[in-house]
This record gives structure tokens, C-alpha cells and sequence, in this order.
């Protein structure tokens, strides 16, 4: 696109008894950013995930896209172990971690339901696969934080809807994750707003 500083993307994996097991993945960096240095760190072989590397605003930040998978708990574990084998730590670089995490961590703000049902925890395993992903990149002393519920913490917002046995079910299950230090106002870069897109809206 005309402003684009560039695309990295991550290639589905196939499997002959069901097909692609993802999409592919992509970050796309616009060209106001002025990345620097630019690399690849990591392509999740199944198409799940990508990490890419940069210098922004003379910070170096590393990124990470990805899409877990949601066919079970085990499933999802081992594509968040996936990831966390695969994107190192470095010591002094920014994290920022977009993802599709397929689970909710605090069903009280972030599911609801219009049947009256109790939420229950989904992918617990899945979920503490994610959280150790979280510990890793933020250093031996914090751990990546949801820049939304950092900047609102009891905001009630939903990334998705289903409809089920007569019951539609609204949840958050897309998050941007980032390292403590860029939600605190004043330092650069920082999180200046949060905001969640439908389709529709883009």
C-alpha cells in the first residue's frame, strides 16, 4: 500500500486430512513508523505466528503476531509452547504481542452471555501456556501486560460474538499485550489509546 514500510508474513502449514491448519499471519509496518533494522525472528512452521524486529524510534521493539489455536486445550497449549520456544527474550527491547488468544482470562469483564449462564474457563491450559509466554518476554522482574485493560480496567468491551443453542455468547478474545513501560504516559513510545475494531469498522 502506498505508506507501507514493509510486510512480513508467515506461510500456513498444510495437513492432507484437513488442509491448512491456519490462514498465514502478516505484520504490517507503516512506513511513519521508520523502522530501522528491520528482521524476522520467527515464523511459526504452522502458520500461526511471525516476530518481527526493529528499531522504533530508536527502541528496539520486538513484535509478535499470532493466532492460537482452538481445536482443544491441548491443541492450544502446545501452539503457545510453540511460541515461546521460539521467540527469544533480549534484555532492553519493547514487546509488543498481538494475538488471537481463542480463551478469556477474567470471564467476569471480558464474556458475557444473554442466556443467563455461568462462564466457564475454557483452554486452562491453554491460558497458562499464554501467561508463561507473558512471564518470559517481560524480564526476569514484571511480564507483559493487556494494554486495554491497563488503560481500562473495568471496561466491558467484546472482540467476538457466537450463537449457540439459542444463546448468543459475546467474548474478548483479542488482546495486545506490551511491556509495562509503554503504558506509562511520557516516556516514547508509549500507548496512547486502545480501541477494538469489527470489520465493520475498518
Amino acid at each position: 500500500w502506498p505508506s507501507s514500510g514493509g510486510v512480513y508474513y508467515s506461510t500456513s502449514h498444510y495437513q492432507p486430512s484437513r488442509g491448512p491448519s491456519a490462514r498465514g499471519i502478516a505484520i504490517f509496518l507503516s512506513s511513519t513508523l521508520e523502522a530501522k533494522n528491520v528482521s524476522c525472528v520467527w515464523r511459526d512452521p504452522w502458520g500461526r505466528g511471525i516476530a518481527v524486529r526493529a528499531d522504533i524510534h530508536n527502541k528496539p521493539t520486538m513484535m509478535v503476531a499470532f493466532h492460537a489455536d482452538c481445536d482443544s486445550d491441548a491443541a492450544q497449549t502446545a501452539s503457545f509452547e510453540r511460541l515461546r520456544e521460539g521467540v527469544p527474550y533480549v534484555e532492553g527491547c519493547d514487546y509488543v504481542w498481538m494475538l488471537d488468544a481463542n480463551n478469556v482470562v477474567n470471564s467476569s469483564l471480558d464474556e458475557y452471555n444473554d442466556g443467563g449462564r455461568e462462564p466457564s474457563v475454557r483452554m486452562p491450559n491453554g491460558i497458562s501456556s499464554m501467561l508463561a509466554c507473558a512471564d518470559k518476554w517481560g524480564g526476569r522482574s514484571t511480564h507483559l501486560v493487556d494494554a486495554f485493560r491497563e488503560t481500562y480496567p473495568t471496561q466491558k468491551e467484546y472482540t467476538r460474538s457466537s450463537y449457540h443453542t439459542g444463546i448468543t455468547t459475546w467474548k474478548r478474545i483479542d488482546r495486545i499485550m506490551v511491556s509495562p513501560r509503554l503504558c506509562k504516559r511520557g516516556l516514547s513510545p508509549f500507548v496512547e489509546r486502545v480501541r477494538h475494531l469489527w470489520p465493520a469498522d475498518e
